[in-house]
C-alpha cells in the first residue's frame, strides 16, 4: 500500500495544510514530479525542524531517493526520523522510519478502506475554512455548487464548479472567502472562470486587474491599478480587501499591497479582514514595512487600530517588537505593562529579537519620556550584557533632548565605560557615533573617567574615523582634566592614544593658570629627547608625534593665561626649526601669534612661500627601459614625494597667518600675491604640482578671501587666478563663493563671463557624469552671487535650466539649499523654473 499522499486525496491534503497555503502549492508539485509526502510527515510540518524548508527547497522534485536523503540530513539533521523511499516503480516519497512496514499503519488503511475510520475527512475540502464558515448560511441554489468546489479534485472539477457559481448569484461575502482560490490556483482554466465570476457579479475591472497582477506578481501593472483605483463601492473595496490579505498570506505581489491598502485605509479599518491583514503581514511579511499604513489608520480610527494591534501581542518576541513600535505613535504614552515587555526587548542579552532600532525609536518618541528614562536607569546594568547597539542609541537620542540630570548621567557613565573596554564593535561604533560619554551631563567631576579608557580603545581600533571620533570626545571630557591626558602622553606604549591626547592636552589646560601653562610646555619639551624605535617606520612615527609635541607646546604658549609667550615663543620655535618639515605646523601657530618678532615673521612667511614655489627638477627622476625604449619607467625619488606630502602643511600654516589678526596688511598682500601667481603658474603647466595640492591652494584662495572683510583689491587677483580653472566643477564652485562676498557689483562682469563659460561648456557635453555633482553644488553657488551685471536675469535663468537639466545628480544637502534660495526673495524670480526642488510642486 502507499505510504504518501497522492493528487486523489486533495481534501485530505487540504486538510492538512488549510493553514500553510504556499506549502499546499509546493506539494502539489511535488505530486506532479511523483514525489509524495505521508500524511503523518504533513502534520509534523510545525514540529520537526527543517521539514518545511525541506519541503519547500525546489531540488526536492528532481531528487533521486539518494540525493533526497542527502537534503533530509541538509535541513533536518540525521536524528529526524525521516527518510525517502521508492513505493513503486514511478512514485517516491517522503516518510517517517517508523512508518514502513509497520502492521499497525496496514491495519489503520483495512479499516479506511472498510470506510469504518473515524478520522477519514469528509469531500469538503477545509483548506478554505472561511468557505466552510459559510455553507450553513448559503441559499439552497448556492450551497451545491460551493460543496462540489471543495470537493473538485482536478483543475477541469474545480473550473467547472467556478463557472456553475455564476448562475447561482453568490453573495459578497462567499467571493471574498473563495479569493484565497482565486489567488492561488495556479490552474489557467480556473483563474479564467474566477475572472468572469467576478465580472459577472458586477466587480470593477481595476479590482480585477489587481488580483491578476498579484497573482502574477506583476509590480507595473499593480502601480498602474494604484494610480486608477478611484473610489470603490464598498463591497468591491471589501473584496480587493480579502484579496490583499490573501496575497500577504500567500506571500505573492510585493510592496505595492502596502500602497493599494494605503489607498482603502477607510475601508480597511472597518473591515473585519483587518485584524487578519495585520496578523498575515506581521508573520508572514516582516519585510513589510508596515508604519505609513498603520499610522493612517490610527488617524482615522484610533480605538479600533489599537485594539487589533494589541490583541497581536505575545505571539513571538520579533512580532511584539514590531507591534510596540506600531502601537506607539508621537506623543503617545506607554502604560507600565507595555513599557516593561519593551525594555524587556529592548535590553535583552539574547539574540532575539534580532531588529531592536524600530523598538528604541518608540521609546524615544513615546510622551511619558521621564517614566520611561527612570525605568530604563534602574536596568543600567543590563547594558554591559548587551548583543544590540539600539539601546545605545536610545541613550544618545534622549542626551540630545536633554532628558538626563548629572546624577542620571552618573549612573549611565561606568556602563558605557564598560562597553567601551568590552563591547562588540557595531556597540562602540554606535557610542563613539553619538559622542558618548562626552554628550552626557555629567558633572565635572566625573567627565574624566573616560579619557583612558578611550585611550585604550584608540590603540585597538584602525579606522580613521573611530579614531577621529575619539580624538573629539576626549577634547570634549578633557577641560579641567589634564592628568589623563598626561598619563596617556607619557606613559602609553602605542602611538595612537598619545596623538589623541596631545591634540586634547590645549583644551584640558584652556583654564589653566601661566604656571601650569609653563610647566607643561617644559613637560612636552622634555618628550623631544624619547627614543621610540631605531626602524625607519618607527623613526618617521617618532617626527610624527615630535611634531605633533612642538604643535600642541606653540598652542599652550598662545593660551590667555600665558604670560610667558616671548620666552616660550624664542625656546619652542628653536625645536620647531629643528624639525624641518615636521615642525612647520607649529610654527605656523607661532607666526600668526601675538609673540613672533616682526622681522621673524617675515622671514618664516617668505620661506614658507618659499616651499610651495619650490620646483622639483627632473634630476629627481630616473629613466629606466623595460621592455626596449618604447616602454620607460620613471621612478620618483623620496624629495618629490616628501614635497608633495608636507605640501598641505605649508598651506595650512600660511592660511593661518593670513586669517591672523596679527599679520599687517603689507604682508597679507604680499601672500595673496604670490599664491595667485603661483596658482597660475600651475593653471598654465608651467609648474607640474598634485592635483590634490591644487585643490587646497584654491580653496585656501577661496576662504580668504570669501571673507566680507577682505580686501577689495586682493579678492581681484583671486578672482583672476580661479578664473582660469573655472571649467573645473570644484574650481568653479571656490570662485563662485568668492564672487558672492562681493556685495558692491565690482566684479559682475567676472562673475558674468565665467557664469555663461559654465553654461558653454555644459551644453558642449564637456562633462563627465562623475562631475555633474560637483557642477550642480558649483552652479547653486553661482546662483547666490548678488549681481552678474546687465544680463542678471538672463544668466540666471540659463543658470536655473543647466541645473533642472542634471537635477537627478543633485545630493540632498544641496537639495536643501537651492530650497532655500528658491524660497528667498533672491530666488522669486527662478521659482517657476525651479519648483522641482520645493517640497511640493505648488509655488
Amino acid at each position: 500500500m502507499a505510504i504518501g499522499l497522492r493528487i486523489e486525496d486533495a481534501p485530505r491534503l487540504q486538510t492538512l495544510l488549510a493553514a500553510d497555503q504556499r506549502l499546499l502549492l509546493r506539494v502539489g508539485a511535488l505530486l506532479q514530479n511523483k514525489w509524495a509526502c505521508s500524511a503523518m510527515v504533513l502534520e509534523s510540518v510545525g514540529e520537526v525542524d527543517g521539514l518545511r524548508a525541506l519541503l519547500m527547497d525546489r531540488q526536492l522534485a528532481d531528487c533521486s531517493v539518494e540525493a533526497a536523503e542527502a537534503l533530509i540530513e541538509q535541513h533536518c539533521g540525521a536524528n529526524s526520523g525521516l527518510q525517502a523511499i521508492h513505493e513503486d516503480s514511478s512514485w517516491c516519497s517522503v516518510v517517517f522510519s517508523d512508518e514502513v512496514n509497520n502492521p499497525l499503519m496496514a491495519a489503520a488503511a483495512a479499516l479506511a478502506k472498510d470506510g469504518s475510520d473515524p478520522d477519514t475527512p469528509s469531500q469538503s475540502n477545509s483548506g478554505l475554512p472561511q468557505v466552510e464558515n459559510l455553507l450553513p448560511d448559503l441559499a439552497p441554489t448556492v450551497r451545491p455548487v460551493v460543496e462540489a468546489l471543495l470537493a473538485a479534485n482536478s483543475d477541469e472539477q474545480r473550473a467547472a464548479a467556478v463557472e456553475q457559481l455564476r448562475y447561482v448569484t453568490p453573495p459578497h461575502a462567499l467571493l471574498e472567502a473563495l479569493m484565497p482560490l482565486f489567488l492561488g490556483d495556479g490552474a489557467q482554466l480556473v483563474r479564467d472562470a474566477a475572472r468572469r465570476l467576478l465580472k459577472h457579479r458586477g466587480t470593477r475591472p481595476v479590482v480585477i486587474r489587481i488580483v491578476d497582477a498579484l497573482h502574477d506578481g506583476d509590480q507595473r501593472e499593480l502601480d498602474n491599478c494604484l494610480h486608477d483605483l478611484g473610489d470603490l463601492p464598498t463591497h468591491d473595496a471589501q473584496l480587493l480587501i480579502a484579496a490583499l490579505t490573501s496575497a500577504v498570506d500567500l506571500e505573492v505581489g510585493s510592496s505595492a499591497i502596502l500602497a493599494i491598502a494605503e489607498a482603502l485605509a477607510k475601508d480597511l479599518v472597518i473591515s473585519p479582514q483587518l485584524p487578519r491583514f495585520f496578523e498575515l503581514a506581521l508573520g508572514k511579511a516582516s519585510g513589510l514595512s508596515l508604519l505609513g499604513l498603520t499610522r493612517n489608520l490610527q488617524e482615522l480610527d484610533l480605538a479600533r487600530m489599537q485594539e487589533v494591534l494589541y490583541s497581536l501581542l505575545g505571539r513571538g518576541r520579533e512580532q511584539d517588537t514590531r507591534l510596540i513600535g506600531l502601537i506607539v505613535g508621537p506623543g503617545d504614552h506607554l502604560n507600565d505593562a507595555l513599557l516593561q515587555q519593551a525594555l524587556d526587548l529592548l535590553l535583552s542579552s539574547g539574540p532575539e529579537p534580532l531588529e531592536r532600532m524600530g523598538l528604541a525609536a518608540a521609546l524615544g518618541r513615546a510622551g511619558n519620556a521621564e517614566t520611561i528614562v527612570a525605568a530604563f536607569l534602574t536596568r543600567v546594568p543590563e547594558l554591559e550584557r548587551l548583543r544590540d547597539s539600539a539601546a545605545l542609541w536610545l541613550i544618545g537620542e534622549w542626551t540630545r533632548q536633554g532628558r538626563y540630570a548629572p546624577d542620571q548621567a552618573e549612573v549611565l557613565l561606568p556602563a558605557i565605560i564598560s562597553l567601551y573596554e568590552q563591547g562588540s564593535g557595531p556597540q562602540v561604533n554606535t557610542m563613539l557615533e553619538q559622542r558618548l560619554p562626552a554628550s552626557l551631563p555629567l558633572p565635572q567631576a566625573r567627565r574624566g573617567d573616560a579619557i583612558v579608557p578611550l585611550g585604550e580603545l584608540a590603540a585597538r581600533t584602525r579606522a580613521p574615523r573611530n579614531r577621529d571620533l575619539i580624538t573629539a570626545i576626549i577634547r570634549q571630557l578633557c577641560p579641567g582634566h589634564p592628568d589623563p591626558c598626561w598619563q596617556l602622553i607619557e606613559e602609553h606604549p602605542h602611538s595612537a592614544p598619545r596623538l589623541s591626547a596631545l591634540l586634547a592636552l590645549p583644551h584640558a589646560l584652556a583654564e589653566a593658570d601661566h604656571l601650569q601653562i609653563h610647566e607643561a610646555i617644559q613637560r612636552l619639551l622634555t618628550l623631544l629627547a624619547r627614543d621610540l624605535g631605531h626602524t625607519p617606520s618607527r623613526q618617521e612615527q617618532e617626527r610624527i608625534e615630535q611634531g605633533l609635541v612642538m604643535h600642541c607646546a606653540a598652542r599652550l604658549s598662545q593660551l590667555p593665561g600665558c604670560d610667558n609667550g616671548h620666552d616660550d615663543y624664542t625656546t619652542i620655535s628653536k625645536a620647531a626649526e629643528a624639525l624641518g618639515p615636521y615642525g612647520w605646523p607649529a610654527l605656523g601657530l607661532l607666526v600668526a601669534g601675538p609673540y613672533c618678532p616682526p622681522q621673524q615673521r617675515s622671514a618664516l612667511i617668505n620661506r614658507f612661500l618659499n616651499e610651495v614655489e619650490h620646483e622639483i627638477s627632473d634630476a629627481h627622476t630616473k629613466q629606466i627601459a623595460t621592455h626596449g625604449d618604447d616602454n620607460p619607467t620613471f621612478i620618483f625619488d623620496r624629495s618629490l614625494a616628501s614635497h608633495t606630502h608636507f605640501m598641505p602643511d605649508v598651506l595650512e600654516a600660511l592660511e593661518r597667518i593670513a586669517r591672523s589678526p596679527h599679520t599687517p596688511a603689507p604682508l597679507l598682500r604680499h601672500i595673496i600675491d604670490r599664491l595667485s601667481e603661483h596658482f597660475l603658474a600651475v593653471a598654465e603647466w608651467k609648474v607640474i604640482w598634485a592635483p590634490g595640492n591644487i585643490l587646497q591652494l584654491a580653496g585656501l584662495l577661496s576662504r580668504l578671501a570669501s571673507n566680507p572683510t577682505f580686501p577689495q583689491h586682493l579678492r581681484r587677483r583671486v578672482v583672476k587666478a580661479l578664473t582660469t580653472r573655472v571649467s573645473q566643477p570644484e574650481m568653479a564652485g571656490h570662485l563662485a563663493r568668492v564672487l558672492s562676498a562681493d556685495s558692491d557689483g565690482e566684479l559682475a562682469a567676472q562673475a558674468a563671463q565665467a557664469a555663461h563659460t559654465i553654461i558653454s561648456l555644459h551644453a558642449d557635453d564637456r562633462y563627465l557624469d562623475d562631475e555633474r555633482s560637483e557642477l550642480a553644488a558649483a552652479v547653486i553657488d553661482f546662483l547666490h552671487i548678488p549681481d552678474f551685471g546687465d544680463d542678471d536675469t538672463l544668466i540666471r535663468q540659463r543658470l536655473a535650466v543647466l541645473l533642472s537639466n542634471i537635477r537627478r545628480h543633485i545630493r540632498e544637502h544641496l537639495r536643501q539649499r537651492l530650497q532655500a534660495l528658491v524660497e528667498s526673495d533672491r530666488g522669486k524670480d527662478l521659482r517657476k523654473r525651479l519648483r522641482w526642488a520645493l517640497p511640493t510642486h505648488d509655488v
